[in-house]
């Protein structure tokens, strides 16, 4: 399972900011959602186009690919980078 680090980043006016590490993109999905409180129909709910199921889907695996758009509109409800999800900075 992914695990949040909270930092402080003064770009986010307080509110802190998540690195997310370790294990799948679904897996940090999940995190990050979960540790900030959001449930799963209120999150889809705000993305035009995604269904609590549809959600579901991706943070269980069963969707494999994810739009890119839908990863970003996540990011951006989470307060969290791209980056941070696909965990690009990986080695």
């Amino acid at each position: 399972m992914g695990e949040i680090i909270e930092i402080e980043c003064p770009h986010c006016k307080g509110r802190g900011h998540a690195l997310i590490s370790g294990g799948t993109l679904s897996d940090r999905l999940r995190a990050v959602r979960e540790a900030r409180g959001f449930g799963l129909r209120a999150t889809a709910g705000a993305i035009d186009g995604l269904s609590a199921g549809g959600l579901s889907n991706i943070e269980t695996g069963r969707s494999k690919n994810p739009s890119i758009h839908t990863i970003k509109a996540l990011a951006d409800i989470y307060h969290v980078s791209v980056d941070d999800l696909l965990n690009a900075s990986d080695s």
